[in-house]
């Protein structure tokens, strides 16, 4: 009788070599999908870049970051980063924070890096969401008056024309940037467009849909002219061996130029009929790819909303639907706009007590339990003047909150005399329901040559206390202090 066969025999054998091979294929595509969403900070951390930032807790990510060219004795760093949309029917945009200007210890100006990166990026059309001028946010880095010129370094930026929308949202400046390399000295025009009444000021009103949408056409309006102007002078084929990015930069780069770019994204989908419908999932697709490139871009739900609401009423203007078509959509956005409104009002803090300490020893110098958050009246402290000596005050806030808060943070402004002469920025962060708290800072006294002596101050400081749930003022209160 015949043996039986062996069922292993029956297996056809492989190569050792192509099972390895085989095997580290699916390990490089492992790994390049696991790398794909990894994200590192290691130039930021580097040497004094984060002095070259505005903030420490806003990380530049490595990928899609800018780099400058190497100059001798010069860092390479800006706080900026790339952003190439699909085929570039989107544009091809550089979202970056506010150059440091004249800023103080041990923060590092960044006017010639800023410079530098407008001349080797070539950026013909900039766009700036901050209030420039205010100190807290961005000074300028040229001169606003006609025909003066602004240098730093080997830079010139001459100032050629300047004008203002009919409905002062913005204003327009036409600048001459000339660099010196060697004998010869090269220029190019930079359009630039100020927006002024987009702010996170309390003061001032947000920006609205239909000033963002007429803000975006303008700009695209000088984008197209710009191109257009270079393919006269070079010809299509140069022009388009070039990418020219519109730089568009804000205080932290974060929300207000995120929400600048995504919208200026669909909408220059839409208008050129890239994209001829309106899709929820197009929008988070677009608004994933820019925190990819930007760490935690566009992560407030009031700007989200603004981002949808912009988005409707370009669709509109494309054509892509019409008024009657957005109406219900508007009105959904509306109501959810109004219920955080309504939330967060219902969420603000009360102060149980209140320090302030010498840093240095730990001593209590000053305390109340007075609850100095209620905004109905002008408070009053009493301070003892000796903190004036202090090199840094420790400040201790015990609050209570009866709803959640996802972001909570306050923003002071001091006065003297009725004219604000210092600003302080404090997040906490997410805030338990039904919880209690205590939130320390440290402040560090102006120097000494710049201290006003505690009779000129007493009576004449009004400390502003703005209370926000990311961008939504809950309250605001004033404190007068006097100096005994």
């Amino acid at each position: 009788m015949e043996s039986e066969e062996s069922a292993q025999r029956r297996v056809k054998g492989r190569s050792l070599v192509a099972f390895a091979k085989m095997r580290n294929i699916e390990i490089e595509k492992d790994y390049t999908e696991i790398s794909a969403n990894e994200r590192h900070f290691v130039r930021f951390f580097e040497a004094d870049n984060m002095n070259r930032s505005q903030y420490d807790n806003v990380p530049l990510y490595d990928k899609d970051a800018v780099r400058l060219l190497p100059c001798s004795g010069v860092s390479d760093f800006v706080h900026a980063s790339k952003v190439i949309t699909s085929g570039g029917e989107g544009g091809y945009y550089i979202i970056a924070q506010t150059p440091l200007v004249n800023p103080s210890k041990p923060r590092i100006d960044t006017q010639y890096n800023w410079l530098r990166m407008l001349w080797e990026f070539n950026v013909y059309v900039a766009v700036c969401l901050v209030n420039l001028g205010h100190e807290s946010e961005c000074d300028y880095y040229f001169n606003r008056s006609r025909g003066e010129t602004y240098r730093v370094n080997n830079f010139e930026i001459t100032t050629l024309d300047v004008g203002t929308d009919v409905n002062w949202c913005w204003t327009y400046y036409r600048l001459k940037i000339s660099r010196k390399e060697g004998k010869k000295r090269y220029e190019r025009v930079i359009q630039l467009v100020v927006c002024r009444n987009w702010t996170d000021d309390p003061r001032f009103s947000p920006m609205n849909y239909k000033d963002l949408s007429d803000l975006l056409n303008f700009v695209w309006s000088l984008e197209n002219d710009s191109a257009s102007q270079r393919r006269a002078q070079h010809g299509s084929v140069g022009e388009r061996s070039v990418l020219h990015p519109t730089l568009v930069h804000s205080r932290a780069g974060m929300n207000r130029a995120g929400t600048y770019v995504a919208a200026s994204i669909f909408g220059r989908r839409m208008s050129g009929k890239h994209t001829r419908t309106l899709s929820l999932n197009r929008v988070v697709k677009v608004c994933r790819s820019l925190r990819s490139a930007r760490y935690d871009i566009l992560n407030r739900r009031s700007q989200f909303l603004l981002l949808l609401e912009t988005i409707l009423e370009l669709a509109v203007r494309s054509g892509v639907v019409n008024e009657k078509d957005v109406s219900r959509a508007r009105d959904v956005l509306r109501r959810v706009r109004d219920e955080i409104g309504k939330t967060r009002a219902k969420a603000g803090p009360s102060r149980n007590w209140m320090n302030l300490r010498d840093a240095e020893s730990g001593k209590i110098l000053w305390q109340s339990t007075e609850d100095l958050a209620n905004p109905n009246f002008e408070h009053k402290a009493k301070i003892p003047k000796n903190i004036l000596k202090c090199k840094s005050v420790s400040r201790e806030i015990n609050f209570t909150s009866e709803r959640k808060i996802e972001k909570f943070r306050l923003e002071q402004r001091v006065f003297l005399n009725n004219r604000a002469i210092e600003e302080w920025y404090f997040d906490f962060g997410f805030v338990i329901p039904q919880s209690t708290n205590t939130w320390q800072t440290l402040i560090e006294a102006a120097p000494e040559g710049q201290m006003l002596p505690a009779s000129l101050l007493s009576g004449n400081i009004v400390i502003e206390t703005s209370f926000f749930d990311d961008d939504f003022l809950v309250s605001t209160s004033r404190v007068r202090l006097y100096y005994e």
